[in-house]
């Protein structure tokens, strides 16, 4: 076969199989053994399947985890699962550009230590809470999920305290949101890394955001108005922050498309106020700085 017969041979191989493209960039890895992710790919979107099933938890582990732009990933939902946690083992950022949803009520938590970046087409599918987090390991129902230190299975660890926690972040990782996320009446939607930006729109209908980290920095905007006019709280809490002009709070202040009930900045050191937040642009405003 000449050179120009080969070229020609493999133009009509990925023409013909786009989705090899998309299976490239979600790579499940061993660490889970028979229980590993699987990812089923149709000209509709990828379903995640597979994963380690702990009491009313699933874990998933991958090498890779992005979505491309226009493309639709969805996670299964199995009856009797509330969480889905998912990491990334890998050394590579994980890029959201297009749609990452959730077949069902469970919340999703997709853990990265490298970062994670949610591009300007990002979109959230979920009905419960999201959280995104550059931390090394997470801690829920007693079972310890290192991205770091994989094992064959979640490891059990049974003198921790009970609920969610967060193992180690690195300083310099980051969580970059640039897209729309979005998430369930009612529920929590968490950015946690070294760096935070936001630049894009978080919504948590009669719900709680959260940005947490080393450093913020926040142009983007809020909304956690619920259908029957509740609306939630926001909390950002790293070590310093940066609220930049034409970040939006409130439906009555800078924007009238977006509103909070609570707005507390909490930081160790500075808080840097490029516009002009008052009382009068939430319900109620609280700055707490060198705590």
């Amino acid at each position: 076969m000449t050179k120009i017969n080969k070229l020609l041979f493999l133009i009509i191989v990925f023409l013909n199989f786009p989705c090899l493209s998309t299976k490239a960039q979600l790579i499940p890895d061993k660490s889970l053994g028979n229980e590993s992710s699987t990812v089923n790919s149709s000209k509709v979107r990828d379903l995640i399947e597979g994963g380690a099933i702990r009491e009313g938890n699933i874990f998933h582990s991958f090498k890779e985890f992005n979505v491309n732009n226009g493309q639709r990933v969805y996670f299964a939902n199995p009856d009797g699962i509330s969480n889905i946690l998912t990491r990334v083992t890998g050394s590579n950022i994980s890029r959201i550009l297009g749609t990452l949803g959730v077949d069902g009520a469970a919340n999703l938590f997709l853990i990265n230590p490298n970062g994670i970046l949610f591009g300007k087409n990002a979109f959230l599918d979920i009905s419960g809470s999201f959280t995104a987090t550059s931390a090394e390991s997470l801690f829920i129902d007693n079972y310890e999920f290192s991205a770091l230190n994989p094992d064959e299975t979640p490891l059990l660890k049974i003198n921790l305290t009970p609920g969610l926690q967060y193992g180690k972040i690195n300083p310099q990782s980051k969580i970059d949101n640039q897209g729309v996320l979005k998430v369930g009446e009612g529920e929590n939607l968490t950015l946690l890394g070294g760096k935070v930006y936001h630049t894009g729109s978080l919504i948590a209908p009669n719900g709680k955001v959260e940005i947490s980290g080393e450093d913020v920095q926040f142009t983007g905007n809020v909304d956690t108005r619920g259908a029957n006019g509740e609306v939630g709280i926001l909390l950002i809490d790293p070590k310093n922050i940066l609220i930049a002009e034409g970040s939006n709070f409130s439906g009555e202040g800078i924007s009238q498309a977006l509103a909070v009930n609570n707005v507390i900045l909490q930081a160790n050191n500075d808080i840097t106020v490029d516009d002009d937040i008052t009382a009068d642009k939430a319900n109620d405003l609280t700055l707490e700085a060198g705590r």
